[in-house]
């Protein structure tokens, strides 16, 4: 199966999720809101409790489901080790280093440089949102032990071979697929925590929650073999 249409495929899936987040969110509503009107009728003559704790207890999966699509449009990427930005003034030669480099590769945009002190170096798209399709910060981040051990020729190969990352695009597909995935991991560990806290959560977190590890293992199986590769 081509890359392309393992991509599709996962969109498709994340259109389908989002479809049923929002059509659950609506049938919740609309089932609260007709509680309400059952138990204020005039003809009504007791409450009805059961539909009242039904809504109670599945408003936390429905909050959880949507927490998941929200987190999955609107997180950010960043770079997974902590570092320190140092402008032009304070690294000149590497700067100059950068920009040839994202001159050659056809990068127009500005690249910021990071250190941090493990060894490694990766290129990231930082700041974007809605699955990596909005534009964001192309940042590079390296490691201060790579500076120290590797000669200048070795040193442009590593920049070189993670900036081709951000001059092909790769950062995008990264970001579509590991914030989606982040998202649906997060919204089954609270089902879990939350329907393990309090028992009637509990009697209705167990579809949402096979639900979405459906999802999580048709997305892993979809786009593994594209996901862009780390350092």
């Amino acid at each position: 199966m081509s890359h392309r249409i393992r991509l599709a495929l996962a969109a498709i899936l994340l259109i389908t999720f989002y479809a049923a987040v929002a059509l659950t969110i609506l049938i919740w509503v609309t089932l609260v809101v007709l509680m309400f009107d059952v138990s204020g009728s005039v003809y009504a003559t007791t409450l009805p409790v059961t539909g009242f704790l039904f809504c109670a207890g599945t408003a936390v999966p429905v909050y959880a489901l949507g927490d998941a699509a929200r987190r999955s449009l609107f997180l950010v990427d960043t770079p997974s080790t902590p570092s320190m930005e140092v402008g032009r003034s304070r690294a000149a030669a590497l700067h100059a280093l950068v920009d040839d480099l994202a001159e050659r590769l056809g990068i127009s945009e500005p690249v910021r440089i990071r250190l941090h002190t493990t060894v490694g170096a990766e290129a990231v798209d930082e700041d974007n949102r809605f699955l990596g399709l909005s534009a964001g910060t192309h940042v590079l981040s390296v490691g201060l032990p790579l500076l120290a051990a590797l000669p200048r020729r070795q040193m442009r190969a590593v920049m070189a071979h993670e900036l081709a990352h951000l001059s092909l695009r790769h950062h995008r597909v990264r970001a579509f697929t590991l914030r989606l995935e982040t998202s649906l991991t997060v919204a089954r560990e609270s089902l879990i925590s939350f329907g393990t806290a309090n028992g009637l959560v509990g009697m209705y977190v167990g579809l949402p929650q096979a639900m979405i590890g459906i999802y999580i293992r048709l997305f892993r199986r979809l786009v593994q073999p594209v996901r862009m590769p780390r350092p």
